[in-house]
């Protein structure tokens, strides 16, 4: 009897040092990383979950995830709906760490942040803010970072969430100290630009610009006039500051261009009738919730592709006085 003793004990001893256990090795980095599966079967059983749809864009990979308790008591406090955003990106002109994403929250919706501190790793908690909710804000390093959009229903007073905030700190690589790279003299908040000033002077000479307009309509914006009368000539330039996403709305499908490595969408319309201009409007994506707007507008119909070389000029000559890209 104590021969089977001794060797049952000897065997749980060798398991206990074989290196096996149920909890998986944290990533070395997120490069990999699949956002739906950060939440195992049963996590996403306990947290009354279930996926309901995934996308790519680049440098961000995003879950959303849906309640299974819509059934049930409506006044019952529970995640309606759960967002994991993985960003990963070196591009030098794109912000993807987590404190610099938060801070660009926090500008932009007047929003609470407030930063704490789990198993070496800074989170950063954004809100409760309209109309983004709460963000919990994921350090992982310079390059990297994961995103948590948990929107409870009712609607919470707070942004506390410590056992999913626990839960996927421990899915991530261990957290990086290192800073986040500098911003290159680049400002930090567009909403502050003045829309007027982002032509350089050698460049409104060139094209005959002269001195802009401000003016503001639902948008800061600056109006240049060439005076010109010549049938596809250069008439009007608008440089804007947009408080909307370069994208525009769902049902556009614009054309993507890169501007010295940064997205813009071209959006192109042309009038009927000799009186009529050929417009070509850049969108150079900023925010999730900003971008700058450079149109030119061109004398006469079916003049599109003079119209979108001037808008791509001055959106190159424009782009590195704009802050990082933070979306």
């Amino acid at each position: 009897m104590r021969r089977l003793l001794g060797a049952a004990m000897i065997a749980t001893l060798l398991a206990g040092c074989s290196g096996t256990s149920d909890t998986p090795a944290r990533p070395a980095n997120v490069s990999g990383m699949d956002p739906c599966g950060l939440l195992s079967d049963q996590e996403r059983t306990d947290l009354h979950l279930r996926v309901e749809r995934q996308t790519e864009d680049g440098h961000r990979r995003s879950c959303v995830f849906l309640t299974t308790k819509l059934l049930d008591n409506p006044r019952e406090s529970r995640m309606g709906t759960l967002e994991l955003t993985v960003r990963d990106s070196a591009a030098p002109n794109r912000v993807t760490d987590a404190k610099r994403v938060a801070e660009t929250y926090r500008r932009e919706r007047s929003a609470r942040l407030t930063t704490t501190s789990l198993d070496g790793r800074e989170i950063h908690h954004v809100g409760p803010a309209h109309p983004i909710g709460c963000r919990l804000l994921f350090q992982v390093n310079a390059t990297s970072s994961l995103e948590a959009s948990p929107m409870t229903t009712p609607q919470g007073p707070d942004c506390a969430f410590p056992d999913l905030t626990r839960l996927l700190s421990a899915k991530l690589p261990a957290p990086d100290p290192a800073p986040a790279r500098a911003d290159r003299d680049r400002p930090i908040d567009v909403l502050a630009l003045d829309p007027c000033t982002l032509i350089s002077t050698d460049r409104k000479a060139s094209m005959r610009l002269g001195d802009g307009k401000p003016f503001t309509s639902v948008s800061r914006s600056c109006q240049y006039h060439t005076r010109t009368a010549t049938p596809g000539s250069l008439e009007f330039v608008y440089v804007t500051i947009s408080t909307s996403g370069a994208k525009g709305t769902s049902g556009e499908k614009p054309a993507t261009r890169a501007v010295n490595e940064r997205t813009a969408y071209e959006e192109r319309k042309s009038g009927a009738g000799t009186n009529s201009t050929s417009d070509c409007e850049y969108r150079l994506e900023v925010t999730a919730a900003t971008s700058v707007h450079v149109k030119g507008k061109v004398l006469g119909p079916d003049n599109l592709e003079p119209a979108c070389v001037a808008a791509a000029g001055l959106a190159a000559d424009i782009e590195p006085k704009l802050p990082l890209i933070a979306t």
